[in-house]
């Protein structure tokens, strides 16, 4: 039997690749089309962001990407909330990012999965959708990054992935393809922890700059994944969502 990752015969998911936590739209049970989600359980990492008030719970719908669910959030006050999980605080080394979305508009700042960081001297880290550029966003406190890369038109899904390493260096890929990579030495020292809150929508819980689209995955993985693994990623997630990757 053939042993690495490219040789393993069963079916791609994200946990095969060990991330500390992390969200599958195609693992909600429960829910029936066009039902609030009151709560979204982390499929890895114990942690389940909520919203008990209905005007800002997100709906879920079946049968939309790829014949598989997704989570819509309205862009105005939609928004689901853990309260400090510990599993979510990066910085002091290694950590990678994977996210499965479908933006619907070009809005300015729209936090799609937030740490912390409401203000310019709090520390955190989150991905945030800002006009055509979706980013991963780090904040020691002090020094503030934005590690971007342009998304060519709303309403089409994406995969995307950032690799920040020991090294100091983030990488970015978008649909299997390197965009960029960036020196964040700055922040390979620094604790980017934040102790308020994670949001799937917004920054706060009002939500302050809400997410207007939908969300398929979001994984968070406490080290930095290597060039097979990524590519290994986007094989298994584009087929999975019928996306087509590079």
């Amino acid at each position: 039997m053939t042993t690495g990752l490219i040789g393993l015969k069963r079916r791609f998911e994200v946990p095969l690749l060990r991330p500390d936590v992390g969200f599958d739209s195609a693992k909600l049970t429960g829910l029936v089309d066009s039902d609030s989600v009151t709560d979204w359980a982390a499929v890895i990492g114990g942690i389940t962001p909520t919203q008990a008030t209905a005007a800002k719970k997100p709906t879920y719908r079946t049968a939309q990407q790829n014949g598989l669910p997704w989570v819509s959030f309205d862009g105005v006050d939609d928004v689901l909330i853990a309260t400090d999980p510990a599993v979510t605080d990066v910085g002091l080394g290694d950590f990678t990012v994977i996210m499965v979305y479908r933006p619907e508009s070009l809005l300015v700042f729209q936090a799609i999965a937030y740490k912390g960081a409401v203000s310019d001297t709090d520390t955190g880290w989150g991905v945030y959708q800002n006009s055509g550029t979706l980013a991963l966003f780090l904040s020691d406190g002090v020094t503030r990054f934005s590690g971007g890369m342009a998304i060519p038109t709303v309403s089409l899904p994406y995969i995307a992935i950032w690799v920040n390493d020991r090294d100091g260096l983030q990488t970015r890929y978008r649909d299997g393809v390197q965009i960029s990579t960036t020196d964040i030495s700055a922040f390979s020292d620094n604790n980017l922890n934040s102790a308020v809150w994670f949001n799937l929508s917004g920054v706060s819980a009002i939500p302050d700059h809400p997410y207007n689209g939908k969300l398929m995955e979001w994984w968070l993985a406490k080290r930095a994944l290597d060039v097979s693994e990524v590519q290994w990623a986007f094989r298994g997630l584009g087929p999975k969502w019928g996306i087509k990757v590079s």
